[in-house]
């Protein structure tokens, strides 16, 4: 169980550019926090370095939700030609 306090943990996303046709592993640094919602807790993620964030009954879906959600915004970033941020 987080206690309450914030908790850090990594996601890695694969990242394809059709471009220049290589692959990289992404590293991504994500914020849970757990939130009490009357006698039930839901967890807030947040990706700073995208800017992407997503929450969920339990940590596990949570994690599995941010993490959709990082693949959608890294996909968008390549389909724009844009940046795509990395953790330092």
């Amino acid at each position: 169980m987080i206690p309450n306090l914030l908790k850090g943990c990594k996601i890695f996303q694969n990242c394809y550019n059709k471009t220049t046709m290589e692959t990289k592993v992404l590293n991504y640094r994500i914020i849970l926090k757990p939130i009490r919602e009357g006698k039930k807790t839901v967890y807030l993620a947040e990706c700073p370095t995208l800017g992407v964030y997503d929450w969920g009954n339990t940590i596990d879906k949570t994690l599995k939700s941010i993490k959709e959600g990082i693949e959608c915004h890294v996909e968008s970033l390549i389909k724009d030609s844009e940046e795509v941020p990395v953790d330092t």
